[in-house]
C-alpha cells in the first residue's frame, strides 16, 4: 500500500519507516499534518517534497507507478500490488540456453489467476498481443534474462515497467535462483520433482523436437509452475513488507 509507505521518501530507510508507524504516522497525510518535525529541518522538507510528488504521481494511475519503482528500494516494489489495476503480468520464459544465439522455447504469461503458455513453432508470436504498453511485468531476474531474450526474439523494446522479484527478495536477504527462493519461503510446486531446473527444461525442449509430445507438455507445465510461483512470491513479499504496519491484518493478501 503506497500511501502507507515512507521508505524512500526523503531518503528514509526501512527502520525509519517502522519508527514512524510506531509513533502513529500510519499514512502520508499523518506526516503532512505534523506540527513538530521528528527529523532535521532539511530532512523534514525533503520528506514533505517527496510525499507531495508521491501523491501527484499516484493520481496518474499506472503511468505514475514508474516514479515509485525508481524512488523505492527493491524490497518495497511489491507495495505497488494494490495499484496495478489489473495491469500486472507475470512473465517467465524457457530457452535453449543462456548464450546470445539461444532462443526462447516457451513463454508463460499470467494475470495472477490464470496462465497461458506460448510455444516456439506454434503460437509464440501470439504472446506479444497479450502484452499492453501499460502492462507491468512481474518477473524473477527478468531484467537480466527474460526481457533481453524477449527483445531479441521479437525485435521490440519492451519498455514496460518490471517488478523484478529477484531484487525484492535480495532486500530481505534471500539470494539465489527461483527454486532456492521457493524452498526458503516454503512454496510447493505442482510440478513433479524430477523437473527441477532450467537445464531440465532445455532437455525437455530438445526431446519434444524429436517427437516426444509428452516432453513438450511437461515443459509447458513446468513453465507455468514458474509463473504460479511468481504470484505466490509476490504476495508473500507484499505481506512481509507491511507486516509491521498496525493495519497489516486488514491489508495483507490472503
Amino acid at each position: 500500500m503506497l500511501t502507507y509507505t515512507f521508505c524512500g521518501m526523503g531518503g528514509l530507510g526501512i527502520d525509519a519507516e517502522k519508527m514512524l508507524w510506531k509513533k502513529g504516522f500510519l499514512c502520508w497525510n499523518d506526516y503532512q499534518r505534523i506540527n513538530k518535525p521528528i527529523f532535521s529541518a532539511e530532512k523534514h522538507l525533503q520528506i514533505l517534497a517527496d510525499l507531495d510528488m508521491a501523491q501527484s504521481q499516484l493520481k496518474k494511475g499506472i503511468a505514475g507507478l514508474r516514479w515509485f519503482l525508481k524512488k523505492l528500494p527493491a524490497a518495497c516494489h511489491c507495495r505497488l500490488f494494490p495499484h496495478l489495476c489489473g495491469r500486472g503480468l507475470y512473465l517467465d520464459i524457457e530457452t535453449t540456453g543462456l548464450a546470445r544465439d539461444d532462443v526462447i522455447t516457451t513463454i508463460s504469461l499470467g494475470d495472477g489467476h490464470s496462465c497461458k503458455t506460448f510455444v516456439r513453432g506454434n503460437n509464440l508470436n501470439e504472446a506479444v498481443a497479450i502484452i499492453r504498453p501499460d502492462s507491468v511485468f512481474i518477473t524473477f531476474n527478468g531484467r537480466l534474462f527474460d526481457i533481453p531474450f524477449m527483445r531479441r526474439e521479437f525485435s521490440l523494446s519492451f519498455r514496460q515497467m518490471n517488478i523484478d522479484l529477484r531484487w525484492g527478495l535480495k532486500g530481505w536477504g534471500i539470494t539465489g535462483g527461483l527454486k532456492h527462493a521457493e524452498k526458503i519461503l516454503g512454496i510447493r510446486r505442482m510440478m513433479e520433482p524430477n523437473v527441477s531446473s532450467g537445464r531440465d527444461a532445455v532437455e525437455l525442449w530438445f526431446r519434444s523436437q524429436r517427437g516426444d509430445f509428452q516432453a513438450l507438455e511437461t515443459l509447458c507445465r513446468y513453465n507455468q509452475d514458474d509463473v504460479y510461483s511468481l504470484v505466490k512470491i509476490y504476495h508473500l513479499l507484499y505481506n512481509m513488507s507491511m507486516k509491521e504496519h498496525p493495519f497489516h491484518s486488514d491489508i495483507r493478501i490472503v
